[in-house]
């Protein structure tokens, strides 16, 4: 096994941790979303998520 080499632009802890959220591209997912009563009245809202087509 290798040991981890950070990229040279990315050797600070605080950046790397910032580079996913703020500077990747995200692709848009396709969702379901699906709403089921409780039998005391409330609800429960599921959402699925996975690539391509609803996961449920």
């Amino acid at each position: 096994m290798t040991a981890f080499r950070t990229h040279p632009m990315l050797r600070s802890p605080h950046l790397q941790t910032l580079w996913g959220p703020l500077l990747r591209r995200h692709r848009p997912l396709a969702r379901r979303e699906q709403q089921l009563a409780l039998p005391d009245g409330d609800h429960l809202w599921l959402v699925c998520r996975r690539r391509g087509k609803p996961a449920c």
